[in-house]
């Protein structure tokens, strides 16, 4: 049987057959101010109250931001990332190959359950096409 990490929202869960296929890539998308941000945080958060290593990787928003974000919802970031089992990044989405670098050493050393990257749609605005 599939092993399933919940996505921390209990009615979503149910819906998804128990959460999501563990170690699958989920891409969230919407226009802005839908919520993407907030509902890959409920999932990061739903990880580290069990245990689970995190990690919020942002090419928007600072780390401070973002620690200030969640807090409108009791999500005490700061305290996870004291404990060790969280790590916010900001990384600048105009240099893609410090991204691709950066996330490859904490993936390696760190080895978190749970990765939010918020948000690839940026990434796209800063890539070449290859045909042009």
């Amino acid at each position: 049987m599939l092993e399933r990490v919940s996505t921390g929202i209990q009615n979503l869960d149910k819906l998804v057959g128990g959460g999501y296929p563990k170690g699958s890539a989920i891409l969230v998308t919407g226009g802005t101010g839908t919520g993407k941000t907030i509902f890959s945080a409920q999932f990061l958060w739903d990880g580290l109250k069990k245990g689970e290593k995190g990690i919020f990787i942002s090419l928007e928003e600072n780390e401070n931001d973002i620690r200030e974000d969640v807090k409108q919802f009791g999500w005490d970031f700061l305290s996870y990332e004291k404990k060790g089992i969280l790590r916010l990044y900001y990384y600048d989405p105009f240099n893609v190959a410090d991204i691709e670098a950066a996330v490859s050493e904490v993936l390696t050393g760190f080895k978190p359950q749970r990765l939010v990257l918020d948000s690839i749609s940026i990434i796209g605005l800063y890539l070449k096409d290859p045909a042009t």
